[in-house]
């Protein structure tokens, strides 16, 4: 079953990426950072795609989350949100360390595959 993602989520998730391969004037680039988060997009991806109905209704520490609908998995650092669909909509990525609740979005309007 292939895996929609918003454009929010999209945006996200480039953004996070773009972010590892930049050098800052405080901390160099971070390539493996940026390789660790592709592979973990990737499992993500898998797995949403194998089970969309099944995982957490929110992230353990933001219960009022769960009033969007969406559906939640934590891999290494980050937390994926989708709609289960069909197709399931990958909708939020965030770093375990963002202040997801400031930041999520409700943008369930796929724009491509995965």
């Amino acid at each position: 079953m292939p895996v929609l993602i918003t454009d929010t989520a999209r945006e996200q998730y480039l953004g996070m990426v773009g972010r590892y391969l930049r050098a800052a004037p405080h901390r160099p680039a971070r390539p493996d950072a940026a390789r660790r988060l592709i592979e973990t997009y990737d499992a993500a991806l898998a797995r949403i795609a194998a089970d969309p109905h099944l995982w957490l209704t929110h992230p353990g520490p933001y219960p009022e989350l769960a009033r969007y609908g969406f559906r939640w998995i934590k891999l290494h650092r980050y937390w994926f949100a989708w709609l289960p669909g069909p197709p399931p909509v990958i909708t939020n990525i965030f770093d375990e360390a963002g202040d997801i609740p400031r930041w999520i979005s409700d943008d369930d309007g796929p724009v491509d595959v995965a």
